[in-house]
């Protein structure tokens, strides 16, 4: 009867080890899991972000070149009220913009009109551009 009674020590000694075994399997699986993830959810937040500050980059600075060289350019004054009142709604669209909040539909909403807005200034000063692997590029410039 003893030796049943070891028996039956030893196999729940050897389950219990088994379960400790798995549970800090799981443990270590689930944390490295987790630090992966991590990981690479920053490589891709980082380049999210820079995207996106690389598109603002752009129109802020066009804007201001736009701004600069108005009188320049060879426009009918109808048009340059146009491009001034567009210069004017986007800039005010760029200082609004949270950047805390870059993955809401408000965020994404106002970096559509700073698109659709710029594509309509830029027509009017012809300025020619077009999108490169994520990044915008010009193909000309304001013709004076």
């Amino acid at each position: 009867m003893a030796e049943a009674a070891d028996e039956r020590d030893m196999f729940d000694d050897m389950l219990g080890f088994e379960n400790q075994a798995y549970q800090q399997g799981y443990q270590e699986g689930l944390e490295t899991g987790k630090s992966k993830a991590r990981e690479e959810a920053f490589h891709f937040g980082k380049k999210k972000g820079v995207e996106i500050g690389q598109e603002i980059g752009f129109y802020s600075g066009m804007l201001e070149v736009i701004s600069q060289y108005m009188f320049m350019l060879d426009l009918s004054s109808d048009k340059k009220e146009k491009v001034q009142k567009l210069v004017e709604e986007v800039s005010k669209i760029l200082a609004d913009l949270d950047f805390s909040s870059a993955n809401s539909k408000e965020f994404k909403e106002k970096i559509e009109k700073i698109q659709s807005k710029s594509k309509v200034l830029f027509s009017l000063v012809k300025i020619k551009y077009q999108e490169q692997q994520g990044s915008l590029q010009f193909l000309s410039l304001i013709h004076i």
